[in-house]
């Protein structure tokens, strides 16, 4: 390591590394505040911009580029690195390559894979930005960090261009600091992580000074002492941390907290105020606990959920009949109709478990409709359950509860919402509205959800870690639709191997990120967390539901035989339109088919990796877009090769490089050349030409200094082609600085000149 550290030292300098290491800081810490301020964001991918950036913009002043080519060369490639960072397109592009380079037949549909999922990126940042500028902002985790990854990317860039192009640190670290404070002020966290970037700017000022104030004594000859570095230290360094102190403590000095600190000094003691009724022995009583009060509160409500081992069984549970199907012998029917019966649903991930945001009571009459919209595609489904064990009164159903045959009660959490329905009955008939959409119906759904849909069924405590935000985000970035975003997640869980032998989360873990990234394996429950959480972390409106799947079907019978054993929980998505569907994410059950039909076709199986990839219109505006940044992209980077390669040439060759362009763009202009004429002949009758073409244009400014120019570039090839004496050092510097700025005029009057010779003769 002291290896590195001196060859760092020795190869880019002890004051570079210096700088360079205060503007990390400052970066890192707004890059640290936007990971834990922002959902969709983790350290490692602000991380990966702000460095690149920081360096990239650094290296760029250091070389003879101008601002306005510098800065599109910084938002060309941040935004292409952008992209495939938040998008994870690194592998889809080694896919793209390798197919190219090996021929293979593939190659094409790699490349359309990837502009495909380009285009999804671009579209979906261009909805959310429409959607916040129409007044309607919508949460959308990938748009978020493509946002705020390119605005880390900018001002990082930004940092390292001002501080060595500039010299100027408060210059460089404003935009970075404004938007940490802007965040900060936002969200009302503290203001103490502004103090990395406040330290970072008063350390790198006096820096920044004495390196200039050491090149200008260089440069005039003066001699000095290495030692006044030390001595600079001595005296600022306590000046910034006394300034640091200040900028700590001042937020303390409130009215209030002078005023607490008075009232201690004098001895008496802060009493917290106290409601009236405290003070005559009168304390808030508790409502009435009703049969629903204990599945509702927080954590899981059944003993075999999360935060306790598995206790299933072949008791019997229920016994449920449809009437889909007559009784028939058992060999007869294989596949019968597939569902769900729900009982509960959960709105609260605690970070440990679920439980039910408050509900209001209703009470209904025997035969009374439910008193909610119908969804579309549905259809009524009549059924009779007959409870076997006490189920403490729950109704389960399939679907959305329509009505029932006895009184029944609602608790409700908000219109429309239902967390669980309430009867007094053993036995009791059942009408329910179950989906039977498909996956064209379900994608053509889009993502205008009702208000309380956004603000129940998007939300997560702040405890969920950075990298469950961050997997949802790579899973679902490039996925078109909301349908689309959800299969991915449900395809992935699908993966995790299913047991039920698995320990209780540790105290204190993230349940979620528990079985994400340490378990690696589960039953329902973790599945069905596991989809919720992701989903909304997606920015897709999900919830748990807790009941029991399928049961064994008795087709003697023509009932449904429902045991402890499939007592199951699942997720459950929400589509404008077609409310709540059900997404199967546990590996040990087969997955669902979407079809229109009343159950799913005898042994229908999805492909597990391409059950929601279908072909998609191959459209061209993501490749138009694409094509000209890549070549502006590619015309940068191929004009920085060629001048450093004119400065690393012997100034001769160089300069003879430099006058047969000119004597190519010179025939381009159509001047009236002699076979004869010498550099300085040629010189004169391109700058006269230059000079009679300025004032017929607006842009006569612009093209007017290239006279002067060709007459100095022309003067320094006769100079080192002819001339004994060598040319002074930098003057093959400033020669390939100035081609560089003559060759955009030229090019300027070039088409200058095209555009007046098309316009027609009065």
């Amino acid at each position: 390591m002291s290896y590195v550290l001196r060859w760092l030292v020795g190869s880019i300098g002890l004051t570079t590394l210096l700088a360079l290491g205060l503007l990390g800081v400052a970066l890192a810490g707004l890059s640290f505040s936007l990971a834990s301020l922002v959902r969709g964001l983790d350290i490692w991918l602000l991380l990966r911009a702000a460095v690149p950036a920081l360096l990239g913009g650094w290296w760029l002043a250091g070389r003879r580029i101008g601002g306005l080519q510098a800065g599109l060369l910084l938002f060309v490639t941040g935004t292409a690195l952008t992209l495939v960072l938040v998008g994870q397109l690194s592998g889809p592009i080694l896919q793209a390559l390798t197919a190219l380079v090996s021929q293979d037949d593939q190659a094409a549909d790699r490349l359309w894979q990837l502009v495909a999922a380009t285009e999804t990126l671009l579209i979906r940042l261009s909805k959310w930005m429409l959607a916040l500028g129409a007044g309607e902002p919508a949460f959308d985790p990938v748009a978020a960090a493509l946002f705020w990854t390119m605005a880390l990317w900018l001002v990082s860039a930004w940092a390292g261009w001002a501080v060595r192009r500039r010299g100027q640190p408060l210059q460089a670290l404003l935009p970075a600091a404004s938007i940490h404070a802007g965040i900060l002020a936002y969200v009302g966290e503290n203001p103490f992580p502004l103090l990395a970037p406040l330290a970072a700017a008063l350390m790198l000022l006096p820096l920044i000074d004495h390196i200039r104030r050491e090149q200008r004594w260089a440069t005039q000859g003066i001699d000095f002492s290495p030692d006044i570095r030390e001595d600079m230290a001595l005296v600022t360094l306590p000046l910034l941390l006394a300034l640091l102190a200040v900028a700590a403590l001042a937020p303390l000095l409130t009215i209030e907290g002078l005023s607490a600190f008075g009232q201690r000094l004098a001895g008496r003691q802060i009493r917290e105020a106290q409601p009236l009724g405290r003070s005559f022995g009168l304390e808030p009583r508790p409502a009435p606990a009703s049969a629903l009060d204990t599945l509702r509160s927080p954590g899981l409500p059944r003993s075999h959920l999360i935060g306790a081992g598995p206790e299933l069984s072949q008791r019997l549970v229920m016994h449920i009949s449809t009437g889909d199907l007559s009784p028939v012998p058992a060999a007869v029917i294989d596949y019968p109709p597939r569902y769900y019966w729900r009982g509960l649903s959960y709105d609260v991930y605690t970070g440990h478990g679920w439980y039910s945001s408050p509900t209001t009571t209703a009470e209904y009459a025997a035969g009374d409709p439910v008193p909610a919209a119908v969804p579309q595609s549905r259809r009524l489904v009549r059924h009779r359950i007959v409870n076997q064990q006490d189920l403490g009164g729950v109704l389960y159903a399939a679907g959305e509860l329509v009505t029932t045959d006895h009184d029944y009660a609602i608790a409700w959490r908000a219109p429309g919402d239902a967390f669980a329905v309430q009867v007094d009955a053993d036995e009791y008939n059942v009408e329910s509205l179950v989906a039977v959409v498909d996956e064209a119906r379900l994608r053509a759904a889009g993502s205008d959800y009702p208000e309380w849909v956004r603000q129940r069924y998007l939300s997560l405590p702040d405890t969920v870690p950075a990298r469950v935000h961050a997997l949802a985000r790579d899973l679902t970035a490039t996925a078109p639709t909301p349908y689309d975003r959800a299969r991915a997640i449900e395809d992935y869980l699908r993966r995790i191997p299913y047991t039920l032998d698995v320990p209780a989360p540790p105290l204190g873990r993230d349940v979620t990120d528990y079985v994400l990234f340490d378990l690696r394996q589960g039953y329902c429950d973790y599945y069905a967390t596991a989809m919720v959480v992701l989903a909304r972390s997606a920015g897709i409106p999900a919830r748990l539901a807790v009941g029991y799947a399928g049961g064994r079907y008795d087709s003697a019978g023509a009932v449904y035989v429902i045991t402890e054993a499939e007592a199951h929980s699942w997720a459950e998505i929400y589509f404008p339109g077609y409310g709540w569907v059900e997404f199967e994410p546990t590996a040990g059950r087969r997955p669902l088919a979407r079809t229109a039909g009343i159950g799913e076709p005898p042994g229908q199986e999805i492909e597990p990796d391409a059950a929601y990839l279908t072909p998609r219109s191959r459209t061209w505006w993501p490749f138009l877009l694409a094509v000209p940044m890549l070549l502006a992209l590619a015309g940068l980077a191929w004009e920085q090769i060629d001048m450093y390669r004119l400065r690393r040439l012997q100034p001769a060759e160089a300069l003879a490089i430099i006058y047969k362009r000119l004597y190519r763009y010179g025939r381009l202009l159509a001047i009236q050349q002699q076979a004869g004429d010498t550099p300085y002949e040629f010189a004169a009758t391109l700058a006269a030409h230059i000079n009679e073409l300025a004032p017929r244009v607006w842009s006569g400014g612009a093209l007017a200094p290239a006279a002067d120019e060709v007459h100095w570039l022309a003067w320094l090839y006769v100079e080192a082609a002819y001339s004994p004496h060598k040319l002074k050092p930098g003057i093959q510097a400033q020669a390939v600085a100035a081609w560089r700025r003559t060759r955009w005029r030229l090019l300027l009057a070039r088409l200058l000149r095209s555009i007046q010779s098309a316009q027609p003769m009065h």
